[in-house]
Parts: structure tokens; C-alpha cells; sequence
């Protein structure tokens, strides 16, 4: 039996769990593997590995950390036969949860072993790729104040959210969705390809990671006393029915707002400019799935 060659970029600041378990498990895996251990060491450098990993002729690069090393991995990997596998080991690790990827770190190192691959969507807001979410708003303003914080994890998300909450007001937005042009007053407005920002907060519950349409979700002003209801649709997966929320189907979108600021993609922020083109590509990225069968070898 040929190996596989598989390889693993692990992001040593990512989320809260400690990294030297899942170097420990790779070291284990079973002798018809071929294994290597990359390390980031700055914003970007997922990418730039994966480039040469992807020369080199790894058949499986594996994303170690949160959704940005996901995406920075990611991104090397579009419209190529290199399968993505992932270790989500994140504060939020969105694409994995909706994927259904296992946390348990032995299940996850056998959906990478012998999981089959799935073909994904992917978006580019301004020609820059995202495989999860991207937005503008209250939630990329959220991720930028979160991303500055040295402490990582649920609880210091959710303490960002709140101390953003108090001061935060909305914009104005000129939105066009496949040709049909209108205006709102938002609080956020995210495009999705997969169903949540992360941590199960479904932001856009009736999303297909391969359906080849992003789901839009426009959230508009409410009130305070509302705030703890928007939380819990949000989490219990309901957001779409809130009468504060706008839900569309889409696959080139268009945003346009008054002053340049910040965005996110896949929850990392980013700076752009007034005019925002978001545009759907189409099964452009393979990535392991569950196992329908075990490979045994001696």
C-alpha cells in the first residue's frame, strides 16, 4: 500500500487548547502514513506553507487552529485535488462546526485518515477568499476588538460582544443581490457560506456549504430590551423567523456604505473600502468528511 502523505500546519496561538496532544497523536498515527509538522509563526504564513507543501506533492494539508488558519490553509488550496482536513482547536471554529467535524481529537485525526472528501464553496469579498462567513457591521467590529485581545476563547468573546453592544450604532447600507438593488439601516450584514460565525451561533441556519448560493442575513435596529432574544434565536438556530432580520438568497453581492472600515472574513478582521463585491465560486475546495470506510494496514 502507497503512504498517504499527509501534512499538518498547526497555529501554536490558537484558542485555549494546548498543542504538544495533537503532536503527540501525529507521531502515533499508523506506519502507512507519512507525516510532517508545520508551525505559523505570523499572519499569512499558513498560506505561504501550504504553497509549498502543495509543490512538494502532500496530498493532505491539515488546518490546526481557528478559522482564520483554516481559511489562510484554505486559500492555498482552491481549484486544486489537495484535500483540506482540519483540526479545529479555535475560540469559534465555524466551517468545522458546521461541517460536523469532531473536536475529540482521535476522531478528528480519523475523519483526516479516512474521511472522504467533499466539495465546498468558497466567496471572495473584494478578490480576497472566505470559506465560512464574512460581513461587515457590528460583528466585524466585534472581531477586530477581539482579535487585539491577548486572551482567547468563548468567554472573551462573549465579554467583547458586550462592551461593543453599548456603544455601537448602525449604518447605513446600499445592498444589491444578484441584480436587485435596495437600502437599509443594518446592524450587521453577514453573507454566509457556512451556517454560523462559530461557537453554534447560527447566524444563517438554512445555509449549504454546496449549494453554490450564499445566504444573506441583514440584521436590522432593535431595541435593548430585545437584545436577549436576538441571542437566543441566534443560538437555538431561528434567527431567519426574528421580524428584525432580512434572509436572502444570493450569489454576487454588492455593498456599498458611506465610509470606508472594517470587515471580517471567516471572523479575521480586515480594513476596505466604501464599495464591497462579495461573489460566490462553486465547489472550488475539498475538504474531508466523515469516513464511510476504515483503511486497515499493518
Amino acid at each position: 500500500m502507497n503512504k498517504q502523505k499527509i501534512a499538518f500546519i498547526i497555529n501554536p496561538i490558537a484558542g485555549t487548547s494546548k498543542k504538544q496532544p495533537l503532536v503527540e497523536a501525529i507521531q502515533a498515527l499508523p506506519n502507512f502514513i507519512e507525516s510532517s509538522v508545520y508551525w505559523t509563526e505570523r499572519k499569512g504564513h499558513a498560506t505561504e506553507i501550504a504553497q509549498e507543501l502543495i509543490k512538494k506533492g502532500w496530498e493532505k494539508i491539515v488546518a490546526a487552529g481557528g478559522d482564520g488558519t483554516v481559511n489562510e490553509t484554505a486559500c492555498s488550496l482552491i481549484n486544486s485535488p489537495v484535500q483540506l482536513g482540519i483540526i479545529p482547536m479555535g475560540s469559534g471554529d465555524g466551517l468545522a462546526r458546521h461541517l460536523g467535524i469532531p473536536h475529540n481529537l482521535p476522531k478528528a485525526l480519523d475523519w483526516i485518515v479516512n474521511g472522504v472528501p467533499l466539495k465546498i464553496d468558497y466567496g471572495t469579498f473584494n478578490e480576497k477568499p472566505f470559506f465560512c462567513t464574512a460581513g461587515v457591521g457590528f460583528d466585524a467590529q466585534v472581531g477586530s476588538c477581539f482579535s487585539t485581545n491577548k486572551k482567547r476563547g468563548f468567554w472573551t468573546y462573549v465579554g467583547t460582544t458586550l462592551k461593543e453592544w453599548k456603544n455601537y450604532k448602525p449604518l447605513k447600507y446600499k445592498i444589491t443581490v444578484d441584480g436587485f438593488t435596495f437600502e437599509r439601516e443594518a446592524i450587521l450584514i453577514t453573507v454566509a457560506n457556512a451556517n454560523q460565525w462559530g461557537n453554534n451561533a447560527l447566524i444563517a441556519p438554512k445555509a449549504d456549504i454546496s449549494d453554490g448560493f450564499f445566504d444573506v442575513v441583514i440584521l436590522s435596529p432593535f431595541p435593548w430590551e430585545e437584545t436577549a432574544e436576538i441571542g437566543i434565536r441566534i443560538f437555538r438556530g431561528n434567527i431567519d423567523q426574528s421580524r428584525r432580520t432580512e434572509y436572502i438568497k444570493g450569489k454576487d453581492i454588492l455593498i456599498e456604505r458611506n465610509s470606508p472600515g472594517v470587515i471580517h472574513l471567516d471572523g479575521e478582521p480586515d480594513q476596505a473600502g466604501k464599495t464591497l463585491k462579495i461573489q460566490m465560486h462553486s465547489q472550488g475546495l475539498q475538504v474531508l468528511q466523515k469516513p464511510r470506510k476504515h483503511i486497515h494496514s499493518n
